[in-house]
């Protein structure tokens, strides 16, 4: 998977949101995923899908993230059908020149692909997300 951890978004409207997809063991997965800012403007809390070929919504989770000066580090997590949570790991290099603050790797992937890579135990991969504005249908 891809994407990270921890708080509910509550009634707060998302300031991004986007897809995702993520490349490990063999297979490619994609989602959608929201974000909104957190404590402050280094990070951010989210949820995330897994989706279908055909769209159909197979997993949710939550994600979180914090920059610090040269690297975007996050969690992701997720229960499976048996209720077991299911967590891992997320970074991301920060591009020449930094943005400030952890929104600036949405920001930016509001006009690029913004990548990393993911780890749960000893297996990892990588992952890429693309942002939409608001007023934008992901895929629009």
């Amino acid at each position: 998977m891809a994407l990270a951890l921890v708080a509910p978004l509550g009634a707060q409207s998302p300031a991004w949101r986007g897809t995702w997809s993520a490349t490990g063991l063999g297979r490619t997965l994609t989602g959608s995923w929201t974000a909104t800012r957190g404590e402050d403007s280094n990070t951010v809390l989210g949820s995330w899908t897994l989706l279908d070929p055909t769209g159909k919504a197979l997993a949710f989770g939550s994600w979180s993230a914090r920059k610090s000066e040269k690297l975007w580090e996050g969690a992701w997590q997720t229960r499976d059908a048996k209720g077991q949570t299911l967590s891992g790991s997320w970074t991301a290099q920060a591009p020449n020149p930094a943005p400030s603050g952890l929104t600036g790797l949405l920001e930016a992937a509001l006009s690029q692909v913004a990548d990393g890579t993911w780890q749960r135990g000893g297996r990892k991969g990588a992952w890429a997300i693309r942002a939409y504005p608001p007023d934008r249908p992901p895929g629009g």
